[in-house]
């Protein structure tokens, strides 16, 4: 297997990981803002989301990477306006793990966690 400073080259290559650090990033400055600065860094965390919303991985990893990301930000307690959010339906609790169930199906439960 061809390696790129440790990691597998079609993992190194694929736009998902790079999409996916950048609205981690972003998420994480938006939730510590002040209120003087809340609007701006909501707007560039919306800006982020939609990139990586755009961005298609082309990995098995990358899919399941994407999964799992979009579920831990659905279920952040500081998104309050994610799919699921304060339902009580009987399919809200399944529906809000959803995709990382499905990530580790197409990863055999492999880790695919965005590491710094």
């Amino acid at each position: 297997m061809r390696m790129l400073r440790g990691v597998p080259i079609e993992l190194a290559t694929d736009p998902i990981f790079a999409a996916i650090k950048a609205h981690q990033a972003a998420w994480e400055l938006a939730c510590e803002a002040s209120d003087h600065d809340i609007d701006a860094l909501m707007a560039a965390e919306a800006n982020r989301l939609a990139e990586l919303l755009r961005t298609t991985p082309t990995t098995i990893a990358g899919c399941a990477a994407m999964m799992r990301w979009i579920e831990t930000y659905c279920r952040d307690e500081a998104n309050h306006s994610h799919l699921f959010h304060d339902w009580d339906d009987p399919w809200s609790e399944p529906g809000s793990n959803l995709l990382g169930r499905l990530a580790a199906v197409i990863t055999n439960g492999e880790s695919t966690a965005i590491t710094e």
